[in-house]
């Protein structure tokens, strides 16, 4: 769904600034393969968006549509993730840069005196509890009916009270260990950090 609907945007942005001609370049191979019409879109969920992203194609004089691997597209991947940051950080939804125009400044990472995004306020609260073991620290990290696993391989403990049970269980010494974390990407309801422990 979202990378169907990143192509519709795409495209009635192309529109809006008065492009002839669309050069898409995807991540995707199926959504490539899926515009070429080499393969079908079989969820009826996408029918849709597939249909509005072809009708938008039939109206322009010349498009095309090419596979860029992941691994070869890391200016995209940065300003994605960018963009995730601004509008975690309240910033505005959508940046059009035209030909010419400076780019914006981007994210800055956060300081002591910057105001906490919600993944930052977490993070924090999360080393918070770490520290202290406290049940009155742990309890707002987690929703009642919470999962929450120590490592990928860890069995889940479920519900909030479990999870403060295990985290005492568990409990590390203060002052025995550092945490640092970097926010990767987040938005309201998702985020993804990178954390270091020694």
């Amino acid at each position: 769904m979202a990378e169907w609907t990143a192509v519709v945007r795409g495209l009635e942005l192309a529109r809006e600034l008065g492009a002839a001609e669309v050069e898409l370049l995807l991540d995707s191979k199926l959504i490539v393969e899926q515009l070429a019409g080499r393969w079908r879109v079989r969820d009826p969920k996408l029918g849709p968006l597939y249909a509005e992203a072809h009708r938008q194609l039939g109206a322009l004089a010349r498009w095309s549509a090419d596979h860029v691997p992941r691994a070869l597209n890391a200016i995209a991947d940065e300003l994605a993730n960018q963009a995730i940051d601004r509008v975690a950080a309240g910033g505005p939804v959508r940046v059009v840069l035209r030909p010419g125009d400076p780019r914006p400044d981007p994210i800055p990472k956060r300081t002591q005196s910057a105001p906490a995004a919600p993944i930052h306020a977490w993070m924090d609260g999360y080393v918070r509890a770490w520290r202290s073991n406290d049940p009155a620290d742990i309890r707002p990290l987690f929703a009642d009916d919470a999962t929450y696993q120590m490592s990928p391989f860890a069995s889940q403990v479920r519900g909030r009270d479990a999870i403060i049970a295990d985290w005492q269980e568990r409990g590390d010494e203060p002052d025995t260990w550092n945490f640092d974390y970097e926010v990767v990407c987040a938005d309201a309801t998702l985020g993804v950090v990178s954390t270091t422990i020694d």
